[in-house]
C-alpha cells in the first residue's frame, strides 16, 4: 500500500518533545537495550525512521508507541543523543493530538499557555454550570441577577456535550486506525477465541504492570521496589479507577437507587484516594528530583496531569474528612466546587490529554496481544492436506 510522505513530519514532532529525532542515524542501539523490544513489535528503532521519512499515516496506524512505558534505557546509551525515548513520548502526544477533530489537544501540546488558558476556561463554565444546579445557593443568587440561569445551565450542558463527543471520536479514530494495521491474515482470522485471549492478556498486563516490570533500570543505584516506575505507575492508575469506581457506585446507590449511603463505595473510594495520593506524590517529587533519564525530559502534559490528580485526591481527602467529623465551615463549599469541577475536567478532557493513556494504551495493548495470538495460532495451524489421483 502506497504511503502518504510528509517532509515536514520531524519538524511537526519536535514541537510534542522529540527534538533531537533528525540526529539520529538509525544505529540500532536503542532496539538492542530496550527490555520490551520483542518480535513482530517495531521498537524503536524503527518508528525514529519513519518518522524521518515523514510516514506520519504509517506511524498512526501503529501501536507499539503505546507498548514503550519509556523506561530511558535508549536514551541513556544512544551515541547521538537523539533521544530515542523522547521521541516514542513525543509520538504518543502526536498520537493523542491527531485523534482529536478539534485540533484543541494539539493546540494544548504545542502551546503550554493555551493549555492553562483552556483549563481555567473550561473550569469558569463548569463552575458556572455547577451553581446553576443550586440556584437559590448564596453564590447562585448573586449570579444569576448577572445573567440569566438558563443562559448558564444551558452553556454548561452544551459545553459538556461538546466535549463528550470529541472524546467518543477520537476513541473511534484511535480504534479505526488500528483495526486498519491489522494484516489481511490478521482480519481473517477474527474468530472469537484470539480475541478473548488478547483480551485475557491485556486485563493481566493492565493490573499486574508486567511488562513494565521488565524495564530494566538506567540509573546506577536502583530504587526500591515500591518506589520503582512500575509500582508508582500501577498505583496512580488503580488509585484512579478505585476512585471512578466508587463514583459510579455512589451514583448508583445513592442518587439512583435513593439509598442514604453506601459503605462499600466510601471505602473503595478511600482505599483508592490512599494509593493514588501516594503514586501522584512520588511521582511528584521523582519528577522535581529528575535524577531518572525519563524524568528529566517532563512536560506540561506531564505536570497537568499531576496537579490534578494531587489537588483532587487532596481535597477529596478534605471532604471525607469533614463528612466525618461533621465540620460546617464556608470553605468546605469552595473545596467542594473545587473538588468537583477538577473531576468533571478530567472526564471531559480524558482524550485530549495525556489521561488519553487510561483508554489508547489498552486498546493499543489489545490489538498487540491480538496479532501476536493470531500469528502463533496461525503458525501453529495444520498444514492443508493435499491428494494425488
Amino acid at each position: 500500500m502506497a504511503q502518504k510522505v510528509n517532509p515536514d513530519f520531524a519538524n511537526q514532532l519536535a514541537r510534542f518533545g522529540a527534538k533531537q529525532v533528525s540526529t539520529c542515524f538509525n544505529c540500532g542501539n536503542c532496539t538492542a537495550v530496550c527490555s520490551l523490544s520483542e518480535g513482530g513489535a517495531a521498537f524503536p528503532r524503527k518508528l525514529i525512521r519513519y518518522a524521518q521519512l515523514g510516514l506520519k499515516d504509517r506511524l498512526m496506524d501503529m501501536v507499539e508507541p503505546w507498548l514503550c512505558y519509556y523506561c530511558g534505557d535508549c536514551s541513556a546509551t544512544c551515541p547521538r543523543g537523539a533521544g530515542p525515548g523522547e521521541t516514542m513520548a513525543a509520538l504518543r502526544r502526536y498520537a493523542i493530538a491527531s485523534a482529536d477533530p478539534s485540533g484543541l489537544a494539539s493546540l494544548m501540546y504545542r502551546r503550554p499557555g493555551a493549555a492553562v488558558l483552556a483549563t481555567l476556561a473550561l473550569a469558569v463554565v463548569l463552575g458556572l454550570f455547577l451553581v446553576s444546579l443550586h440556584p437559590a445557593h448564596g453564590l447562585g443568587q448573586w449570579l444569576f441577577r448577572l445573567v440569566p440561569y438558563e443562559a448558564v445551565h444551558t452553556v454548561g450542558m452544551g459545553v459538556s456535550a461538546v466535549f463528550g463527543v470529541l472524546a467518543i471520536a477520537g476513541a473511534f479514530r484511535v480504534l479505526r486506525r488500528y483495526a486498519g494495521g491489522l494484516s489481511a491474515e490478521q482480519r481473517r482470522f477474527g474468530a472469537v477465541r484470539p480475541a478473548i485471549a488478547a483480551l485475557r492478556k491485556t486485563l493481566v498486563e493492565i493490573a499486574t504492570m508486567r511488562r513494565h516490570g521488565r524495564c530494566r533500570e538506567s540509573e546506577p543505584v536502583s530504587e526500591p521496589w515500591y518506589r520503582a516506575p512500575r509500582w508508582v505507575h500501577a498505583a496512580i492508575m488503580w488509585g484512579f479507577f478505585g476512585l471512578f469506581g466508587a463514583t459510579l457506585l455512589d451514583f448508583l446507590f445513592i442518587y439512583f437507587l435513593g439509598w442514604e449511603e453506601f459503605p462499600p463505595a466510601r471505602v473503595l473510594g478511600t482505599v483508592s484516594g490512599l494509593i493514588m495520593l501516594y503514586g501522584v506524590s512520588l511521582s511528584f517529587y521523582q519528577r522535581v528530583r529528575g535524577r531518572a533519564v525519563h524524568l528529566k525530559e517532563s512536560v506540561l502534559a506531564d505536570w497537568w496531569l499531576l496537579v490534578f490528580l494531587l489537588v483532587l485526591a487532596a481535597t477529596g481527602f478534605w471532604l471525607e474528612l469533614v463528612e466525618t467529623l461533621r465540620w460546617q465551615a464556608g470553605v468546605n463549599d469552595a473545596v467542594l466546587l473545587v473538588h468537583t469541577i477538577m473531576a468533571m475536567e478530567l472526564v471531559l478532557l480524558v482524550t485530549l490529554t495525556k489521561l488519553a493513556h487510561a483508554l489508547y494504551r489498552p486498546l493499543a495493548l489489545w490489538f498487540h496481544f491480538y496479532r501476536q495470538t493470531v500469528s502463533l495460532e496461525h503458525s501453529q495451524a495444520p498444514e492443508p492436506s493435499s491428494t494425488t489421483g
